[in-house]
């Protein structure tokens, strides 16, 4: 006798095509050991339409034998099992199929909908979609068991035949950070498992990364927290197992980390304590998504905003480091453009995402680093003030079409001569909701501004330096 979990993965790919792996977990719950020799299993898809097979498995080393064929319209792949499988010994065999055209894509929403065609010897059956990385993140699956901002997940009845509906659509919407990596990470984590069951390179390290950083970036606390995260760290020791041990292990961690999404969504996220750039960075992307989401912004942030602001925290810590030492009293605001100008086109893969002044309306900003707007300022600020060019700055990014920019401004006050620390790197940084101004005939929404602040002539600690 025999017991049969199936399970579909459906990843949507950026052109519209869709990698499909189907995962038969089969196991043997008769007296004696069973074998597999001239035994097949078919796997069926709901039509014929460009698909082709990527990788085949029936849970031993090499390929078996398989052939590929379209039956009564359907596309169908037979694979004949090999060996022999002991009592209560589970295999798993595994198809990967690229299917093209079987997502729609447009601007505003990504849409899929294709039935799992179940069989009568399926004990259980589920079936995951899983939606590219992009700004689209609000997902919607009214009849699915479990949904992500990426993944719905329908839990199907069994032992119905026939085809069972997987409709969802995804379109533009907001997580908060925290959310965001989870989600991501649980993506990956599904192509992990849907990869182990065909014998292919798996990204588990990768999933097992994102989903820790997700799980440590917030103040969430609760045994469901707990119980992901000691799920999260199994999957370290995945290498070394057998298939089916790596497979169940990554269910286990999807498992736990669904459990404990709903206490990261709610929490509140890690403050910055640390002056390194990764903190900070998280903490501003934490900052900008809980705020467009309170403010309701349904203007885009800028795509890459995540690249981009690493990028002006990396000069950042240079500038305190190192790049302060050559400022000199009367260096103007051009100085300092040249020197970040300079560090920035070392750095960004392709210089001709650094655009020099670019016009907009009746004012400029002063580049477009990737596609985020920035303004640079180099004033003598009074109290630490930047109240005063927030609008102008604001009004520029609006104008650019995007809700999210930067204001960097180096404070050319003179502090040589105090006896303090210079504050972290994460005291200087700021996300501000600046309010739009009415403008005849044009509907107007706040702004979000990343204010950073340096010191030109910073302060020393003490005389012994």
């Amino acid at each position: 006798m025999w017991a049969t979990e199936a399970e579909r993965r459906a990843f949507i790919e950026s052109d519209g095509s869709v990698d499909d792996v189907l995962t038969l977990s089969v196991t043997n719950t008769g007296a004696t050991q069973q074998d597999l020799d001239g035994l097949y299993l078919p796997f069926y898809a709901t039509d014929a339409n460009e698909d082709r097979v990527i990788a085949v498995s029936d849970g031993l080393a090499g390929t078996p034998g398989w052939q590929a064929d379209v039956l009564e319209g359907r596309f169908t792949v037979v694979v004949h099992l090999r060996g022999a499988l002991g009592w209560e010994q589970t295999r798993m065999v595994g198809v990967h199929l690229c299917r093209r055209g079987r997502a729609a894509l447009w601007p505003e929403r990504i849409h899929f909908a294709d039935p799992f065609l179940l069989r009568e010897s399926f004990t259980r059956a589920e079936g995951t979609v899983v939606f590219p990385n992009s700004e689209h993140r609000r997902l919607v699956a009214q009849d699915a068991t479990v949904r992500t901002s990426r993944t719905a997940t329908w839990v199907l009845d069994v032992p119905t035949v026939g085809p069972q509906q997987m409709v969802a659509y995804c379109e533009a919407g907001q997580v908060s950070v925290a959310v965001r990596r989870l989600d991501d990470g649980l993506a990956l984590a599904h192509r992990a498992a849907a990869l182990t069951s065909t014998g292919e390179g798996a990204p588990i390290q990768a999933a097992q990364r994102t989903l820790l950083e997700a799980l440590t970036a917030t103040e969430a606390s609760g045994w469901e927290l707990d119980q992901a995260r000691v799920a999260v760290g199994a999957l370290a020791a995945c290498e070394t197992l057998s298939a089916v041990p790596r497979y169940e292990r990554l269910r286990r961690a999807i498992k736990a980390c669904l459990d404990a999404r709903e206490l990261v969504r709610r929490a509140r996220p890690v403050m910055v304590s640390s002056s390194q750039v990764e903190p900070v960075l998280l903490y501003l992307l934490q900052q900008i998504d809980l705020q467009r989401e309170e403010a309701d912004l349904r203007t885009p942030r800028p795509d890459d905003l995540e690249v981009s602001l690493r990028y002006l925290l990396d000069f950042a810590a240079w500038w305190r480091r190192d790049g302060v030492r050559d400022w000199r009293s009367g260096m103007r605001e051009t100085d300092f453009q040249r020197q970040l100008r300079h560090y920035l086109g070392i750095r960004v893969d392709d210089p001709d995402t650094l655009m020099r002044e670019l016009p907009i309306e009746r004012g400029r900003v002063d580049f477009l680093l990737i596609d985020t707007p920035v303004e640079l300022k180099a004033v003598l600020l009074t109290g630490g003030r930047t109240e005063p060019y927030l609008q102008q700055v604001a009004a520029y990014v609006a104008a650019r079409g995007s809700s999210v920019g930067v204001l960097m401004v180096l404070d050319t006050t003179d502090r040589s001569a105090e006896r303090t620390h210079l504050p972290p790197l994460g005291d200087q940084v700021s996300v501000k909701l600046v309010p739009a101004v009415a403008s005849a005939g044009k509907p107007t929404e706040p702004t979000l501004l990343v204010v950073l602040i340096l010191d030109a002539l910073p302060p020393h600690p003490s005389d012994l330096r």
